[in-house]
């Protein structure tokens, strides 16, 4: 599988249990956020690539997503690996924290941070990925920004 797309498919979904860990500060992070169609811009870029790979999605966030960051936080999934956020640490700025994907032959490890402003909001990782003793750097930016109402 492209490395950059692992990546894409580790950031790219929202929504995830294994967040639940920042219930406690979820509104301080996630109460900047509103409701409503969100459209998501993902960059990524890999070491050694010359081309850059964008990818455009749509997500409906409800007024119940919103307040609950494990509702909002892109989730860390990879087909065929098991994954986990780890050092969450949310604060007024935005939301920091360790993800880490292990498969048969693969290991996807970095870090990534969300700022979330009102209509907008930009996430960024920064990603390692380790297989058959070879290391490449993926570096990902998601920008998010309110389109309207959920249909």
């Amino acid at each position: 599988m492209n490395k950059a797309f692992a990546v894409f498919l580790v950031l790219a979904c929202a929504g995830s249990a294994a967040m639940a860990q920042t219930k406690a500060a979820a509104p301080a992070a996630a109460g900047s956020m509103k409701p409503g169609m969100w459209e998501l811009t993902h960059l990524i870029e890999t070491q050694g690539s010359i081309t850059k790979r964008t990818v455009t999605a749509r997500s409906c966030y409800s007024a119940d997503d919103v307040t609950s960051i494990e509702r909002i936080l892109p989730p860390q999934r990879e087909f065929g690996m098991k994954c986990a956020n780890k050092d969450i640490k949310t604060q007024a700025s935005g939301t920091s924290w360790r993800a880490t994907c292990t498969g048969k032959d693969t290991v996807l490890d970095g870090t990534a941070t969300v700022v979330f402003s009102g209509d907008t909001y930009l996430a960024h990782a920064h990603m390692v990925s380790k297989s058959g003793g070879k290391s490449v750097k993926v570096e990902q930016t998601i920008s998010g920004k309110l389109i309207g109402e959920c249909k």
